[in-house]
């Protein structure tokens, strides 16, 4: 009986051993990003890829490498709220949104934009930004080369 204690525990630990060894490197700390202006209408100079009104929100630069915009569709008199804005790996940001909730909307249909501040050590290109609409529980990757 102490041998069948012994050999499990060994082939506990030796399971163990081969599983710490799976997980490969830790992920590094999440960076959140820092929101800036939120507004009605397309951002002013943004270099934004073709759209149609009412499409899949688009993002695009505004100064290269230091802000970029999240254009989003809905009422024009109430704005999205980010409810999750962050660098999670060194090519890759994720952002999701969702309603204002806090009365009634216009039923009009245009564009809504929140500029971000770029994280300051993402260097690779392009940048997959992984946006996801918490209301409707869609989400979208979006290229920001």
């Amino acid at each position: 009986m102490g041998r069948t204690r012994t050999a499990a525990l060994a082939a506990t630990l030796a399971l163990a051993a081969a599983l710490a060894g799976c997980g490969g490197d830790a992920p590094e700390e999440r960076v959140f990003l820092e929101l800036g202006d939120a507004y009605a209408g397309l951002p002013e100079g943004a270099e934004l890829p073709r759209y149609e009104i009412g499409g899949p929100p688009l993002v695009g630069w505004i100064e290269e490498g230091e802000r970029f915009a999240l254009v989003t569709w809905g009422s024009s008199s109430c704005l999205s709220v980010m409810t999750r804005a962050e660098q999670v790996a060194p090519d890759r940001i994720e952002i999701a949104y969702g309603p204002r909730g806090d009365g009634p909307c216009t039923a009009d249909l245009g564009p809504r934009t929140q500029e971000f501040a770029f994280p300051d050590d993402m260097n690779e290109r392009p940048v997959t930004v992984r946006v996801t609409d918490v209301a409707t529980n869609t989400t979208v990757d979006l290229a920001l080369e």
